[in-house]
């Protein structure tokens, strides 16, 4: 028994300060430690540590819902100060001869000037978006000229 703590003992001390990367797999690791004892002991220090940097927020747990959102989320920050090009996955002309875009990426974008396009933009075919004055956005759709948009989401 005492050599059992003490091999924990020592293993606390070399363990990362808690929430450090690498939580998650020390405490999986456990599941590879000899004897029960140890290996529960493993599983109580590890857990606890895991639970201090969750309710820290050093490490955020999401399902995959709201994985997702998150990631539309920095998408739509990052949009809003950097020029990216998508795929248009649907176009529509709208009753007033404007257009609405829904990319691949989810996002929902409608034309916010009059500027008529020469084609008509189709799936499949790239839009590049560039953020211009007081919020507004340019882009150009299949190289033809640029039309204003503005985002739904």
């Amino acid at each position: 028994m005492s050599i059992v703590m003490l091999l924990g003992l020592a293993a606390l001390q070399a363990a990362p300060a808690p929430g450090a990367p690498g939580a998650l797999e020390r405490m999986l690791d456990c599941r590879e430690v000899a004897g029960d004892d140890a290996r529960l002991a493993c599983f109580d220090r590890e857990s606890t540590t895991l639970d201090a940097a969750r309710r820290s927020r050093e490490i955020v747990v999401l399902d995959g819902r709201a994985a997702e959102e998150s990631e539309r989320a920095v998408r739509r920050e990052r949009r809003r100060t950097e020029p990216f090009e998508a795929a248009i996955a649907t176009a529509r002309r709208q009753a007033d001869g404007r257009w609405s875009f829904r990319l691949e990426d989810g996002s929902r974008w409608v034309q916010a000037d009059t500027q008529r396009l020469f084609r008509a933009p189709a799936a499949g075919q790239v839009i590049a978006i560039r953020p211009a004055a007081l919020g507004s956005y340019v882009a150009n759709v299949a190289d033809q000229r640029a039309i204003r948009l503005r985002p739904l989401d």
